[in-house]
């Protein structure tokens, strides 16, 4: 069998796919009605609560060499963003639907956390996206009106 690829941005209810799919981005965009099956297809992790160290409101996405960790979910004002990672440093990008990235920031070190002020920001759905030297990690954001 050939292997192929699609990469891209995905809207549906729901999308399946079979034994050799794999799927990335840490479950980014999913709903609340992922099953077991497509959870364990993924590349990364994602979590909501009830976890050891989450809190209700965390996000989290994790690789193989990167972990995610953003809070509050949904955002009004400010979105604090934590990142353990193998590398050195990386770069972490908001990005609307409409693929514009609306802050971009560089991070260093194995760990690192910050704060994106995002008071300015029209109320909806945003990616934030968090790379490495080797790999790239995805969340949903939702903000709130402000």
């Amino acid at each position: 069998r050939k292997e192929k690829y699609l990469e891209g941005f995905f809207a549906a209810e729901r999308i399946r796919g079979g034994r050799n799919t794999e799927w990335s981005g840490g479950g980014v965009l999913c709903g609340v009605r992922e099953d077991a099956e497509l959870l364990a297809k993924e590349k990364g992790e994602r979590r909501r609560g009830g976890a050891e160290g989450i809190a209700e409101g965390d996000s989290v996405a994790e690789g193989k060499g990167l972990r995610v960790r953003l809070w509050p979910n949904p955002v009004k004002d400010r979105l604090e963003v934590e990142i353990g990672s193998e590398g050195s440093g990386g770069e972490v990008l908001l990005v609307d639907l409409g693929g514009t990235v609306v802050r971009r920031e560089s991070y260093g070190g194995l760990g690192a956390r910050m704060s994106m002020e995002v008071r300015d920001l029209a109320a909806g759905l945003y990616v934030l996206r968090v790379s490495s030297a080797t790999e790239v990690v995805t969340l949903r954001v939702v903000k709130e009106k402000w």
